[in-house]
């Protein structure tokens, strides 16, 4: 049931690994994971792009960069970690906005092949 995801795919150069009866694909470099499954018991596409992985990792650097930054008696370092752990949260933030921007175009190319992507784990 794959078999048209995959013409999609090869199509448009997005390198994809096939486990089972689920599709793990790589966008770009900052573009995350998106994993698409075919669920058989409803006969449906669903794909996921790990955005509640992400969302809770961006809370935690978060929360820890804005502790790290209220402590007076720590050392001058504690300023940069705090920026970098900001900084990863940003980036993380950024990833899944990126992941659903390119599958936009994915999904638009999957609808002309008679796949309908739903939004799921």
């Amino acid at each position: 049931m794959l078999e048209k995801v995959e013409q999609v795919l090869d199509r448009n150069d997005v390198s994809y690994k096939t486990v089972g009866n689920s599709l793990h694909l790589k966008l770009a470099r900052a573009g995350g994971k998106v994993t698409i499954k075919y669920d058989y018991s409803k006969s449906s596409y669903l794909y996921s792009c790990n955005e509640y992985l992400l969302s809770f990792s961006s809370l935690i650097f978060f929360v820890l960069s804005f502790n790290t930054l209220y402590q007076p008696d720590k050392q001058m370092w504690s300023g940069y970690v705090a920026g970098g752990m900001f900084a990863a949260a940003v980036f993380n933030l950024f990833q899944i906005v990126l992941a659903h921007i390119q599958m936009l175009d994915l999904k638009s190319q999957f609808r002309e092949v008679g796949v309908y992507l739903k939004s799921g784990s």
